[in-house]
């Protein structure tokens, strides 16, 4: 799991980097049929599982990142005792 994770990241990066907007889908696979949507769609044989989809493109306006919130310093411990 973390191999593809990583590497979807990684493909985020890069396309984000290269000014195209992309989509990490991976939920939507686990429902009912739609595993082999995709393989029928991409051709994909029967021994392969598809584990997520990134759809990406041009973005129509200019996408502006949300103000990132900050990390607490403070952490507070609670005992389960």
């Amino acid at each position: 799991m973390e191999d593809y994770a990583a590497s979807t990241e990684n493909i985020m990066l890069a396309i984000t980097a290269m000014g195209y907007a992309g989509v990490w889908m991976d939920g939507m696979m686990k429902f009912e049929g739609n595993i082999d949507k995709v393989r029928k769609l991409l051709n994909i044989n029967c021994e392969e599982t598809p584990r997520k989809i990134i759809p990406f493109g041009k973005p129509k306006s200019m996408v502006i990142q949300k103000e990132k919130k900050h990390f607490l310093k403070e952490f507070i411990l609670f005992s389960g005792s």
